[in-house]
């Protein structure tokens, strides 16, 4: 037991009292918002379930407070986004806009094939900074595309069709670019177009899926890292619930007095927002705090050289600063809320960056600061590089842009032209 233990109960009481209470607002409130889906996504299966297990399986009693701890920030970010969101891209098409929508067409197809097919001409074994070009980017800058195509109204099943493709782009990247760490990053890759297209249509995805299908998600998940999975203690401690169990630890080991706490917060932090420079621009690039707390907290002997650990939004902190965690984890929070808050006003109208970071939040639960840093932002720069430069260029030259306004168009075409426009995508709107 120690200071972190908020449990009025049992610990495996407390946690099956929150962990009810979790699954039954999942299913009351039903959450479409990217940000609330997210938030039940993240708790279902990285904390709840795994809490669980954690004490049934380890006895390890501040379980309790970590996830409660999940709970109450989650809820001051529902609480604070309450209303917040990006006002959708609405097109209405004309005549004009149906060359447009043909360009983006063209486009999005373009770059799915890029994605998908380019490393068979170029190579796949260039490693990281090549495949950035290859999948990373393309597959980036093809959600703008995705996205302009779900504003002009496409119907249910073209969306389904496209949705499946990014299925089959998650497959590609996972036979020739994946190296096996990051599992959260192929989760992401189907999330993203997926709460992109919920934003304009109701595609039938609900957060309680992800209840159903958690365990066997796990269980593939520890199987492709690891190779084997032997019992549900493995699966629990090496994967579910590993955050959690080295955040007990950090704990543990600092009450103890045994674990060496750095003053690399600062750091971290950095590596949070430039994370994404290459190492040979950046010769004093920080390590990442996974990295070197395997060798303060367990020592390296058993691990391989390039193995890092998800400490934990919290153990993360407590790694750090120590007695000052609390300070690290509200700068963090704080850092969160004015990053969303930005991204939503540079949005101009599109939802995907602000999806983009929703979905980086598994990332930051998970593995912490420098673990965002790693996946965010070579899919959010080019994004807004193309949201800032090349899409407002476009929209000026066509006279649609209104000053000031997040919401591009509800153009209208000239009200003696109420005939329907349909395309051969199977687009049906009013005119």
């Amino acid at each position: 037991m120690n200071a972190f233990d908020i449990a009025p109960f049992s610990p495996l009481a407390s946690a099956w009292v929150m962990v009810i209470a979790q699954l039954v607002r999942i299913l009351i409130d039903d959450p479409r918002d990217s940000l609330e889906m997210m938030l039940a996504i993240i708790g279902v299966s990285m904390y709840y379930f795994s809490g669980l297990g954690l004490i049934y399986i380890a006895g390890v009693d501040n379980v309790v407070g970590i996830v409660f701890s999940f709970i109450v920030i989650a809820d001051i970010l529902r609480a604070i986004f309450a209303g917040s969101q990006v006002i959708p891209l609405q097109r209405t098409i004309t005549y004009s806009s149906i060359r447009e929508y043909g360009v983006d067409r063209f486009v999005f197809f373009f770059l799915l094939l890029w994605a998908s097919f380019s490393g068979l001409f170029i190579g796949y074994g260039g490693g990281k900074f090549l495949s950035l070009f290859l999948f990373t980017v393309p597959y980036a800058v093809s959600l703008i595309f995705f996205e302009r195509i779900l504003s002009y109204g496409v119907g249910r099943k073209v969306v389904v069709w496209l949705l499946a493709l990014y299925v089959f782009m998650t497959v590609v990247y996972l036979a020739f670019y994946w190296s096996g760490f990051g599992r959260m990053i192929i989760l992401g890759y189907v999330l993203v177009p997926i709460l992109l297209a919920s934003h304009y249509m109701d595609v039938k995805f609900r957060a309680w899926f992800v209840v159903l299908i958690s365990p066997v998600a796990s269980f593939v998940s520890h199987f492709s890292r690891y190779g084997s999975v032997s019992d549900v203690s493995d699966l629990t401690l090496g994967s579910a619930a590993h955050h959690i169990a080295v955040t007990s630890d950090a704990f543990q080991y600092y009450y103890s007095g045994l674990m060496y706490t750095s003053d690399s917060f600062l750091d971290q932090y950095l590596l949070f927002l430039f994370n994404w420079v290459p190492r040979d621009m950046w010769p004093d690039k920080p390590i990442g705090a996974g990295w070197s707390s395997v060798g303060e907290m367990y020592g390296r002997a058993g691990y391989g050289e390039g193995y890092s650990q998800s400490l934990g939004f919290i153990g993360e902190q407590v790694y750090l600063l120590g007695p000052w965690f609390l300070v690290g984890l509200f700068v963090m929070i704080a850092t969160l809320i004015v990053l969303r808050f930005f991204l939503i006003h540079a949005s101009k109208g599109y939802v995907l960056p602000v999806i983009l970071f929703d979905v980086s939040l598994m990332a930051y639960f998970w593995g912490g600061m420098a673990s965002v840093g790693s996946r965010l932002w070579f899919a959010l720069i080019p994004v807004l590089f193309y949201i800032q430069i090349v899409d407002r260029i476009s929209v000026r030259r066509q006279g649609l842009y209104a000053s000031d306004s997040f919401l591009l168009g509800d153009l209208r075409t000239n009200g003696t032209t109420q005939e329907k426009i349909r395309d051969d995508s199977g687009y049906e709107r009013q005119g």
